[in-house]
């Protein structure tokens, strides 16, 4: 069945319009393919129906991880199907925002997801979003383009069960969504599990129908062969549409054994526009530069520093010096990471070949469903997969015992085993302020600070008012009770070898562990500015500015 449908050219389809190619592609094939097609301006989607995502996040984790590289991911995973996950802190990949989904509060199945790259800008389009449980699931989102029209893509899913699974309402509310997005002039991508057969259009009444008006809208179906095959049966189920026909598309069905169904993607111009977030410059802390910045430390002369009484001034004397020679040695440059995937750490180089290997003996099972090649593909699955249990056990079990005498560390282990870690994906594109979406940071960046400037009197307004003074809980005061003598350059040196060695910094950027490692080369400015400081009760302002990071803790992300 799959050898037929493959071979099938698009003169032969039964569409009746011009169709991008559309071919099958195992994830090595697709490896391949994208060594060889120029990608650098276009976008890329991929959907998937994962039959619940939390069940197949493993197999899933490791399709994305193939089909991705360091030269390529791709922008927008659609999921449908994904059951109720809301829960499971595991779905997370690298490089994508958190996913955003909806699922059904009345039962366990149905559901849509989709993950974004993080360096794009988006906002969800819950006016357009239409979620009817058990009849027209959706999730749609904006994607802002600096030089044209926004990307609009939405994910849809359209259960097939009755007798809540009803056609007609579907595709009237499918055009509904598509009339709207045509007045807004904006470009868009649907992708989902339709749960139509576009190969019946020609001897389907209504099949025929839907497809007619989705062209008549300006969309081009570019997913023209089946999607999911059964030993029986070969159905053209999931879909893609896109009303940019007047750009290259290039379009086509991933392989995969993670669900009964196969992976579609579309690969599309417009993709040096979509408007990104800005580029990451990082300082790299090398021993090589660490060792240049303590040799251009040695060959200032900080004795004039010395001589300053004012312990502000001398501050600021100092840490300009500091800092230039910390910008020549560290210089800023564009982030080169590429954020790509990892695989899991129990997921080992054998375990990957093996993996290669499942999905050649499937694909072989697909295109000559005997008996040998059916119980080929089902022995080495149920083989591959005792593997990977057991690999991922004797991992956590021997990095347990190595860590034994660590508890912190060995809750963090246990943690990671069970998919609880902490999430660092990206903050928001926008927040709700006063109910406005705000996607300017300098404005999100004041909101934060008057709310968090006024919490305190706002808290005091539900505490009890008393009759007692705050000086009836505290003891006489007593004087002379303090005193303080010079602090000697050892006595520094032996508070700062006592920090722990972080990589994190203030607003000057220097990290507990660049001044560890550079404490001796400055000893005696700031031995002299930490006695002024005490002899005249000034503190130096720069160290008083404080770098405030809002740190998320649960409910919605964007309020």
């Amino acid at each position: 069945m799959y050898e037929n449908a493959n071979d099938t050219e698009d003169n032969d389809s039964p569409f009746q319009y011009n169709v991008t190619n559309c071919s099958y592609y195992e994830p090595i094939d697709f490896q391949r393919y994208k060594q060889t097609d120029g990608m650098k301006d276009q976008i890329s989607l991929f959907h998937l129906n994962c039959r619940g995502l939390s069940a197949n996040w493993s197999t899933f984790h490791e399709l994305i991880y193939n089909l991705n590289s360091d030269s390529f991911s791709f922008d927008l995973i659609g999921i449908s199907e994904i059951y109720r996950c809301i829960n499971d802190e595991r779905l997370h990949l690298t490089g994508y925002h958190n996913i955003i989904s909806r699922c059904r509060e009345d039962g366990p199945r149905g559901g849509v997801g989709i993950f974004i790259k993080e360096n794009l800008v988006y906002k969800i389009r819950n006016d357009i979003g239409v979620f009817i449980p058990h009849i027209f699931e959706s999730i749609f989102i904006e994607i802002t383009n600096t030089q044209g029209k926004n990307l609009i893509v939405g994910v849809v899913y359209r259960p097939n069960s009755g007798p809540h699974a009803d056609l007609d309402i579907f595709s009237c509310t499918l055009h509904d969504i598509m009339h709207t997005i045509q007045h807004e002039n904006k470009s868009c991508v649907i992708m989902g599990d339709m749960n139509i057969d576009l190969l019946k259009c020609d001897n389907h009444s209504k099949t025929n129908e839907y497809l007619d008006n989705i062209i008549t809208h300006g969309y081009l179906p570019v997913i023209t062969k089946p999607t999911r095959i059964c030993s029986s049966t070969a159905t053209l189920i999931d879909h893609i549409y896109t009303n940019n026909v007047s750009s290259t598309h290039h379009s086509g069905i991933i392989i995969t054994d993670v669900a009964d169904h196969f992976g579609t993607f579309l690969i599309t111009q417009n993709k040096k526009h979509l408007h990104r977030t800005s580029i990451v410059k990082t300082r790299s802390f090398s021993q090589a530069n660490i060792q240049i910045f303590k040799d251009k430390l040695d060959t200032i002369n900080f004795q004039f520093i010395n001589d300053i009484e004012c312990p502000n001034i001398a501050y600021n004397e100092f840490i300009k010096l500091y800092t230039t020679i910390f910008n020549k040695s560290f210089p800023l440059r564009d982030s080169t990471s590429s954020n790509s995937m990892k695989r899991e750490p129990w997921f080992t180089a054998g375990l990957l070949t093996s993996s290669r290997t499942k999905s050649k003996l499937f694909t072989k099972k697909l295109k000559k469903p005997t008996n040998e090649n059916i119980q080929k593909y089902r022995n080495f699955n149920n083989t591959f997969n005792t593997l990977k249990r057991k690999m991922k056990t004797l991992y956590y079990k021997q990095i347990l015992e190595d860590n034994k005498h660590d508890i912190k560390k060995c809750w963090s282990i246990l943690k990671q085993a069970i998919g609880k870690m902490s999430n660092k994906s990206a903050f928001p594109n926008e927040f709700l302020i006063n109910n406005v979406p705000v996607t300017d940071k300098r404005e999100i960046a004041e909101s934060f600070n008057i709310y968090f400037a006024n919490i305190g009197a706002r808290t005091s307004h539900n505490v009890p008012t008393t009759n007692k003074c705050f000086t009836s809980f505290m003891p006489r005061s007593q004087t002379n009770s303090m005193f303080t003598q010079y602090v000697a350059p050892q006595d520094i040196i032996n508070i700062v070898n006592k920090l722990k060695p972080k990589s994190s910094s203030g607003q000057d950027g220097i990290s507990t562990k660049l001044m560890k490692a550079t404490i001796t080369n400055i000893i005696n400015p700031i031995t002299h500015i930490v006695n002024q400081s005490l002899q005249t009760g000034i503190v130096p302002d720069q160290m008083k500015t404080a770098k405030v990071v809002p740190i998320y803790k649960s409910s919605d992300q964007s309020i």
